[in-house]
């Protein structure tokens, strides 16, 4: 049995707003912090997002709110490493505690998803556990 959603009609009109402006389907929408995620099907990121990104530009000015493009994953470890991109992950793993791990070659990398008193690992630990309520918490190593 599946997971039913109820959307409201600022969801229905960013979903409606993204298809429109982007000429992309996405699968869910997602917002915090006054950013909106929007999810799309694997491989079709790169069209959504546009040649150097005039789609989401485009679709920021049209909402007037910082917009983020993810490729949808079943697996947690699939979600982050679509949230961090361009960044380069050593790994990311699920452990049997519920918690994900993950772990940069570079501190620079690091540091790039610690930095501002921890905001973006914070809206990354949201936007995972909204799509995958078993995971707890996020450790970076």
């Amino acid at each position: 049995m599946g997971i039913i959603k109820k959307y409201d009609q600022n969801i229905m009109r960013n979903l409606n707003a993204f298809e429109q402006v982007v000429k992309v389907r996405a699968k869910d929408c997602f917002g915090t912090n006054g950013t909106l995620f929007f999810l799309v099907e694997r491989g079709t990121a790169k069209i959504a997002i546009g040649r150097q990104g005039a789609g989401v530009r485009a679709l920021a000015n049209a909402l007037k709110k910082r917009v983020k493009i993810l490729e949808w994953s079943d697996k947690p470890e699939g979600l982050v490493k679509s949230y961090l991109f361009p960044l380069r992950t050593q790994s990311v793993v699920f452990t049997p505690e519920n918690t994900l791990e993950i772990s940069f070659k570079f501190a620079l990398q690091r540091r790039s998803l610690l930095s501002d008193r921890q905001a973006r690992l914070r809206e990354l630990t949201e936007l995972v556990q909204h799509f995958h309520p078993q995971v707890r918490e996020i450790k970076v190593l």
